[in-house]
């Protein structure tokens, strides 16, 4: 992935690459066997960690690199 995903965890970087490749916050659930309310939750942590603020923003910098 992206360079400043190491600011992230492990699960946390595994949520982001599931969003990345087209997973709704319930199909990602599902793939990890949490909740989908436990995927927002690690979604709220990777916006603030990565500075963005919506999985658009999420996808569109971890696709083209850009990690302010």
């Amino acid at each position: 992935m992206a360079q400043r995903m190491g600011a992230t965890t492990e699960t946390e970087a595994r949520v982001a690459g599931l969003i990345v490749a087209g997973h709704t916050n319930r199909s990602a659930a599902a793939e990890l066997g949490v909740s989908a309310n436990t995927i927002g939750t690690h979604l709220r942590a990777i916006f603030a960690k990565l500075g963005v603020n919506s999985q658009v923003q999420l996808t569109n910098a971890l696709r083209t690199g850009d990690q302010r």
